[in-house]
């Protein structure tokens, strides 16, 4: 790193190791700054001019150097996270010292949820049918493709509602139940929507 002010190159570093459980992390850290020695004013520190009018050591450094160990512990429940973290600088060289303690709360939102992920997956399929039929608690559908399309009992089937202006919103999954010449039972396993689904969607697989 380069730092402004004509400051010497320096070598940021962070060496941590952590232990985790279902619902608790322990983290252990260290963290530091390694000059490279090349201030202008190495060899005569006070007439440097300074840089700021705070008290901190840190911006009227010459050749800064840090080291700093810290240890933190997170704890969650559900999707949300405490966490209590500690950190002391032992030693340096234009640097402040003291000790700082940090409380963090952090509410997770669960990232892309493997159900998203597939939603906005491109995929190539082999296969297209129509829903033709739906159970009347749409837990088994019929579909206008069979044996001689290449349906085999087992297949999955990702279920769409398409409309004309090129919209795809996936609906469930179904697995081929009974396939017939032309025709095909598909069970629904899994839904994607809270939508039902209805004739006329689509039944694609790959």
């Amino acid at each position: 790193r380069q730092p402004g002010n004509d400051l010497s190159a320096e070598v940021p570093y962070l060496v941590e190791s952590a232990w985790t459980w279902s619902s608790f992390a322990l983290v252990l850290n260290i963290e530091g700054i390694y000059s490279l020695g090349g201030d202008d004013f190495s060899s005569d520190a006070l007439s440097k001019i300074p840089q700021g009018a705070g008290f901190s050591a840190r911006y009227n450094s010459v050749n800064r150097q840090m080291v700093s160990p810290g240890v933190a512990g997170y704890k969650t429940f559900g999707n949300w996270r405490i966490g209590l973290e500690g950190r002391t600088i032992v030693s340096g060289v234009s640097t402040d010292k003291g000790n700082s303690l940090a409380v963090s709360l952090l509410r997770s939102s669960g990232g892309v949820s493997k159900i998203e992920s597939k939603k906005e997956a491109f995929k190539e399929y082999r296969v297209e049918a129509t829903v033709i039929k739906v159970s009347p608690r749409a837990k088994f559908i019929q579909i206008d493709q069979g044996i001689s399309q290449d349906i085999e009992k087992g297949m999955r089937f990702d279920i769409y509602q398409s409309d004309f202006f090129g919209g795809n919103e996936l609906i469930a999954q179904a697995v081929a139940f009974e396939v017939a010449g032309e025709k095909s039972i598909l069970k629904i396993v899994k839904k994607y929507s809270r939508k039902r689904v209805k004739k006329g969607f689509v039944a694609r697989a790959e």
